[in-house]
């Protein structure tokens, strides 16, 4: 088993923090989104590719939490998260993907590219915003154009 060094634990603590605090800012803009909608109830699916939970994956949870709780949602009060697991697989991101869109979720939050492409793909036509982190090119991804402005209601990290 390879050591860390020290300097590659906090350089990745750095970027974790970062991560989170950039997902934070996300959901607070796509709060405002789903804010806007009826019912004051709220629902929010958050599909990821890991199968440990890492991480990345606890802060993103709970940089969304954290986001939609300035927003007014409260989980367990006026907001329900369903986590999913893809389990590394693309057909079941896409299956979870339009499982939410189906659902009518009020937003989705995708952890890794091929996540963040099949909740955009399941939700471009229902109005559904979509906030996605851990996509390392989101032009080759077709989420964002080579101006960085986002390909429709999707927009993240």
């Amino acid at each position: 088993m390879r050591k860390r060094s020290a300097k590659t634990t906090v350089k990745s603590t750095e970027a974790i923090a970062e991560t989170a605090a950039k997902v934070k800012e996300t959901v607070k803009t796509a709060a405002k989104k789903v804010e806007a909608s009826a019912p004051a109830e709220k629902t929010a699916g958050v599909v990821k590719e890991v199968v440990n939970k890492d991480d990345l994956v606890y802060l993103v949870g709970s940089s969304l939490n954290s986001a939609l709780k300035e927003a007014g949602y409260e989980e367990g009060k006026n907001l329900t998260i369903e986590y999913q697991n893809a389990q590394a697989d693309t057909g079941n991101a896409a299956t979870i993907a339009e499982s939410f869109v189906n659902k009518k979720v009020d937003l989705i939050c995708a952890i890794a590219t091929p996540s963040a492409q099949s909740a955009y793909n399941a939700a471009m036509d229902a109005g559904i915003p979509v906030i996605y982190t851990a996509v390392t090119d989101p032009v080759a991804a077709e989420l964002a154009s080579e101006e960085g402005t986002p390909a429709g209601e999707v927009t993240g990290t």
